[in-house]
């Protein structure tokens, strides 16, 4: 980690340097070169658990980066865009995070083609740059759902300027595969079409924002496909072999509103994640409020979030089965066994309901250059998992995760 540390941070100065030199290097002003860095310390106060990476020593990996993006303009409507991320945190996939060609044919209307970032949350397309909110971590609630963060595919967008307000109505479509965090396990996905609608209204200082998403998703689960294929063989547990189907709908609805008067601003956003195969992905309700103030150049902010996981049972035909069955019969010790592991599944699954309180404060150095420090209290259900990591007995499934980070835009 270390080693990782001191990359990222060499290349810091290295990009540094050679920005300053970029418009000598860049003669042709229609290739634009940016970059963005966020240098981030945690701790957790507990040696029971860790949450998101971090535990009870100072931990910089799980949050720390370095980007750079290169815009190039072809002509007056054809650009092509390029971004690529290398993480500190070695679990999280560093490389090419976009790279995209935008065709504008008109000045309200724009196409993409290309990787992308999939647009589910009012701050999906800045997650990465700290810079652009106040949080150190928006609620992790909600921007750490298991949600596929990217796609290769097509969006649209289009928008109109008025008088009194500003709408856009953006559309996009296509596929994506990768891995993702499952029950605390790594999970190869597969989705093979996703795609959705989202519109946003502008009216002075105040912003709606509504999207509706919806995925098929193929996840590779060995232990779901194997005990389905052994119930087949008795052809007559048809509903139990559907529930452990790896294959599910995934609709997503979102909603949010902003207030921003540059004195002060408050904002909710609500998620609802919705999969139709309910057995091992859950169904998420997800929301938080926020409010900050102004002194300039000192933001000071609090925030709630809050989440609530359900999962589906499985049916009860096994069980009631091998309750009328006498232990003699020779169907006795694969039922049984085909029982065990339908509870196994269901004890493992992550109950991840999660409440917290977040205060911070967020000092703007100078342009393009913030200091941020925030608390996170913590507050999960005891026998829950509650996003926490290796977890200890005895553990309340109560912490507070402090954070500071150097946030730089260049």
């Amino acid at each position: 980690m270390k080693h990782r540390l001191c990359s990222i941070y060499g290349s810091i100065i290295a990009l540094s340097t050679g920005m300053m030199y970029s418009k000598i290097a860049l003669a042709d002003d229609r290739v634009q070169v940016s970059g963005f860095t966020r240098i981030v310390a945690g701790y957790l106060n507990t040696d029971d658990a860790e949450f998101r990476g971090y535990k009870d020593d100072i931990q910089f990996s799980p949050n720390s980066l370095l980007g750079l993006q290169v815009n190039a303009q072809a002509n007056e409507h054809i650009s092509l865009t390029a971004q690529g991320i290398l993480r500190a945190d070695s679990d999280k996939d560093s490389g090419l995070e976009w790279f995209y060609a935008t065709l504008q044919p008109e000045d309200n209307l724009s196409f993409k083609v290309g990787k992308l970032r999939t647009p589910f949350f009012m701050h999906s397309d800045v997650l990465d740059v700290g810079y652009a909110y106040h949080w150190i971590s928006p609620p992790p609630q909600m921007y750490n759902a298991f949600l596929f963060p990217t796609f290769e595919g097509v969006n649209a967008t289009y928008g109109h300027f008025g008088e009194h307000y500003d709408v856009s109505f953006e559309a996009y479509l296509g596929q994506h595969s990768g891995d993702i965090d499952l029950n605390n396990t790594r999970t190869q996905y597969d989705v093979e079409v996703l795609g959705g609608f989202i519109t946003e209204v502008k009216r002075e200082n105040l912003t709606f924002r509504a999207s509706i998403h919806q995925g098929d998703v193929d996840v590779s689960l060995p232990q779901l496909e194997s005990l389905a294929a052994a119930l087949k063989n008795y052809s007559m547990f048809n509903k139990t072999v559907d529930a452990l189907s790896s294959q599910s709908q995934i609709d997503v609805m979102q909603f949010g509103v902003r207030y921003d008067n540059l004195n002060y601003f408050t904002a909710a956003e609500w998620v609802k994640i919705k999969p139709n195969q309910k057995t091992f992905l859950p169904e998420i309700d997800t929301y938080y409020l926020t409010g900050g103030y102004v002194f300039d150049p000192v933001t000071v902010h609090v925030t709630y979030a809050k989440s609530k996981l359900r999962y589906s049972d499985f049916p009860s035909e096994v069980s009631d089965t091998l309750t009328n069955l006498p232990t003699s019969s020779p169907l006795y010790p694969g039922l049984s066994q085909a029982a065990y592991g339908l509870s196994t599944i269901e004890n493992s699954r992550s109950s991840d309901s999660l409440n917290s309180w977040t205060i911070g404060a967020r000092w703007d150095v100078k342009p393009r250059l913030a200091l941020k420090a925030d608390i996170t209290f913590l507050h999960g259900n005891d026998g829950e998992t509650a996003m926490f990591e290796s977890i200890k007995d005895g553990f309340d499934r109560e912490s507070q995760l402090y954070q500071v980070a150097m946030e730089w835009v260049f």
